[in-house]
């Protein structure tokens, strides 16, 4: 059994060197994605990697700039700071070419192997993310 922090900061490392690829395999075929400002759970790596695409496509450098873990057992809590260059249509906002940065916290539940995510719970500040998209500040 892996380290369950260890592989989480290889999930995040994966994500900063924008391995799409990569990170859609550190997660369970049948893995739930809940970002909780939407109105449904995204279920199974084909659903899952649509949204990371959308994301990568709005901000091609996007990335966890800083995180900390806390693990027990087969379930990790995060707290982290993301960051991305607005280079395209995100969240149905126009490209404005300015970097945002949010915080953010994240909760997972791996495999008893600690080698994939079955489930992530995403939670973020949406209202500093959407004003800086707007063109509003942090």
């Amino acid at each position: 059994m892996a380290d369950a922090k260890a592989f989480m900061t290889h999930v995040y490392e994966t994500v900063r060197a924008g391995d799409l690829d990569g990170v859609v395999d550190l997660f369970a075929e049948d893995c739930l994605f809940i970002d909780v400002t939407q109105p449904e759970p995204s279920q199974g790596r084909v659903a899952f990697r649509a949204y990371m695409e959308e994301t990568f496509a709005g901000m091609p450098d996007f990335r966890p700039e800083s995180w900390t873990f806390i693990a027990e057992g087969d379930h990790v809590a995060a707290e982290l700071v993301l960051t991305g260059t607005h280079a395209g249509s995100f969240m149905g906002y126009a490209p404005t070419g300015r970097m945002v940065r949010w915080p953010a916290s994240a909760f997972y539940t791996l495999n008893p192997e600690h080698d994939q995510v079955i489930r992530e719970v995403y939670y973020y500040d949406l209202g500093s993310l959407t004003r800086q998209l707007a063109g509003n500040g942090a």
